[in-house]
């Protein structure tokens, strides 16, 4: 990871939350070899087996929790 910008900076660019830039830092250093793998020839309809309603409805949930955190740092 090539850090030019802090994450303080990163966070008011993206307008996130400095802890979530760090969380999401810490996250790709531990399972960035993870982001590569299971790539092949052949495609499945279900990534990483999940079921595409089940990820809908996760970035949902995770969409109005984003958005409540935002109004509520103002």
């Amino acid at each position: 990871m090539k850090e030019n910008r802090t994450m303080a900076e990163l966070a008011m660019r993206f307008d996130l939350s400095p802890v979530q830039v760090g969380i999401w830092k810490k996250q790709l250093a531990e399972n960035a070899a993870g982001v590569f793998e299971g790539h092949s020839t052949t495609t499945s309809s279900k990534p990483n087996g999940q079921d595409p309603d089940t990820l809908y409805a996760e970035i949902g949930r995770l969409k109005i929790e984003n958005d409540l955190l935002k109004k509520m740092s103002r």
